[in-house]
């Protein structure tokens, strides 16, 4: 048994984006997936938490929502899946009209990653207080929920404020999209398990990931919350064995996002890689087909 397998698709040359989308859908993955940063720092400072920086200062990113809908319309199955958003420096109301956005025109296959981010040079950019960070996110997290709510859409916090307000579309499917909430601390796994709606860990998160598991799930257990449809994620930034992806499968995790590309000296950068073939290789070994 192995994972349902998405592929990180940050370091696929936007010229080959919407034609990735529909190979990986033919080839039989689950989903594609992409990040954000918003602004590059110059310098790495090492707060980064992973092997090394997978970008540089000149890196091309793309914003994940509008490729997302670009794919939206374009394949039939494939999930579509932010691996994240920021979501502490973005503003929650503009964010919840792109998420739905996309989630109308791909008819509810939309899965929204989200994190705090790592880099404060952003945050101080985009105006937004590095300190209240977490705070931020707990309530982007209601205010999401709530707005997707047609019962509710409505949330008072410290932060952020939303009186009684409409909003549509909602999912087609009758459902709000899938929130998976990133991070590793033990702040940032408890809010994982009472707000989200699944996990997306980290590369750095793969050797511990039963530890990451274990714990989600004694929190949302404590808290009385059912596992039924919680999902735990976790991205590779390198293509994994077969055996990986069953050991990672026995460690409870339900999805690994896999970055086939890799640089010889690290993870693969963004938008640097123009060949497909690396996405048919993985394909093949483990085992899917059109």
């Amino acid at each position: 048994m192995i994972p349902k397998i998405g592929l990180n698709y940050v370091p696929l040359h936007h010229s080959l984006l919407v034609e990735g989308g529909r190979l990986a859908e033919q080839l039989g993955f689950e989903g594609v997936w992409l990040g954000e940063h918003i602004i590059t720092p110059f310098e790495d400072d090492s707060r980064y938490p992973g092997e090394k920086l997978p970008f540089t200062h000149d890196s091309p990113f793309l914003e994940p929502l509008v490729v997302l809908g670009a794919l939206a319309v374009t394949t039939r199955r494939l999930r579509l899946g932010t691996g994240v958003l920021m979501a502490p420096v973005r503003d929650p109301f503009l964010t919840a009209r792109e998420l739905a956005t996309v989630d109308a025109l791909s008819d509810g296959r939309l899965d929204v990653g989200l994190g705090l981010g790592w880099s404060r040079e952003e945050y101080a950019i985009l105006g937004r207080d590095w300190h209240k960070r977490g705070k931020r996110m707990d309530e982007f997290v209601h205010v999401l929920r709530a707005l997707f709510d047609p019962d509710v859409c409505e949330f008072h916090g410290e932060l952020l404020d939303m009186p009684k307000m409409g909003f549509a579309p909602r999912s087609p499917q009758g459902l709000r999209p899938p929130l998976h909430l990133g991070g590793h601390t033990p702040r940032a796994l408890q809010r994982a398990a009472l707000l989200g709606d699944g996990w997306y860990g980290g590369s750095a998160a793969v050797k511990d990931a039963a530890q990451y598991v274990d714990t989600i799930t004694r929190h949302r257990l404590d808290a009385g919350l059912s596992m039924e449809g919680y999902q735990f994620s976790v991205v590779l930034l390198h293509r994994p064995t077969r055996g990986e992806l069953e050991t990672l499968s026995a460690a409870g995790v339900h999805r690994a996002v896999i970055t086939p590309w890799r640089r010889a000296d690290g993870p693969a950068h963004p938008g640097e890689f123009d060949d497909l073939d690396p996405v048919r290789a993985l394909a093949k070994e483990i085992g899917l087909g059109e």
